[in-house]
């Protein structure tokens, strides 16, 4: 079986960077409400490796078109990763975008940042995740991920 780690891709390519956030994840529960809320608990199920979590954490066409593609939007669970969530801003066309920071240890055991905006939307069971972007280098345009 063909398993393709978007998310997995896209951390690893990454260059470091510095975000703000105001939930820490660590294996606690978060008191936020909404979509930071979704974010942290999508984070969550990533960082403890629940494949199964993190995908009821994407928007049905994001679920339906992962699936067609035999993908999995998050990377192996990890001991040493930490997350930030930030605040949700509200997009025009009723999306919402949340900053999160990702910290873990690199190959050479060093703490390593990236941060990633997370692009969600409203539906029948909450706010759900549709795509993500990240700044893989400073001189270029974030990359934007569709999950849909």
């Amino acid at each position: 079986m063909r398993r393709t780690s978007i998310l997995a891709t896209t951390i690893l390519a990454a260059v470091s960077a510095v975000g703000c956030g105001t939930q820490n994840g660590t294996g606690g529960a978060t008191s936020a409400d909404g979509p930071s809320r979704a974010v942290f608990q999508f984070l969550e199920a990533v960082r403890l490796g629940d494949d199964k979590q993190a995908g009821a954490m994407l928007t049905e066409l994001a679920q339906k078109k992962t699936a067609e593609l035999d993908m999995v939007v998050a990377p192996p669970g990890s001991d040493t990763a930490s997350f930030e969530v930030g605040q949700a801003e509200m997009a025009a066309d009723g999306a919402a975008h949340v900053t999160s920071v990702w910290t873990d240890l690199d190959h050479e055991g060093q703490p390593r940042k990236d941060e990633i905006t997370w692009i969600l939307k409203q539906e029948t069971d909450g706010w759900r995740i549709a795509g993500m972007s990240t700044r893989l280098f400073d001189d270029m345009d974030p990359l934007v991920m569709n999950f849909e």
